[in-house]
């Protein structure tokens, strides 16, 4: 595993991933061990062609990231056995 590999914390980078793909990829690095994960392109690629990026920016990108958020401290929730079983397909 990547976890025992490394030996210290580690996070899943969005390196391309495309955004409908990553929530996935951040359940999965993080039931696995990751800490968390860092996104570039996952969160506001999908702004540059708005007509309002600024206005894109401010509010599905956000929207995104916190979505992406929300997917990581499940997944950590339910690795650690702190989730219930609810909480965990509330997806």
């Amino acid at each position: 595993s990547v976890t025992a590999a490394v030996g210290s914390p580690w996070v899943i980078l969005s390196s391309g991933v495309a955004e409908a793909d990553f929530p996935t990829a951040i359940a999965v690095a993080c039931e696995e061990g990751a800490s968390g994960f860092l996104a570039g392109r996952a969160v506001w690629a999908s702004c540059l062609g708005a007509t309002d990026v600024a206005g894109c920016l401010a509010g599905p990108a956000v929207a995104r990231m916190q979505r992406f958020a929300d997917v990581a401290d499940r997944a950590i929730l339910m690795r650690s056995g702190s989730a219930t079983q609810s909480e965990s397909q509330a997806t």
